[in-house]
């Protein structure tokens, strides 16, 4: 996460992609385990994640990235 900013009421987070900088809000899909972002705030972005286990289960995982400074 490098920033985040608000749009018509949204708080939006901005990341850094390998070729680009790319933003997302609450509600929407990240990443590669089904991500829905939970929050976004000033300092992190809380991500719900669904992954599989060793068994072949699916869990679900809270993932948070903070805001590089």
């Amino acid at each position: 996460m490098v920033g985040y900013l608000y749009r018509a009421k949204v708080v939006m987070q901005s990341y850094e992609l390998p070729t680009r900088v790319a933003s997302c809000a609450t509600g929407k899909y990240m990443g590669l385990n089904f991500g829905l972002v939970k929050e976004v705030n000033d300092a992190e972005v809380v991500i719900r994640e669904l992954v599989q286990d060793s068994a072949g289960l699916w869990t679900e995982r809270i993932s948070r990235i903070q805001l590089q400074e």
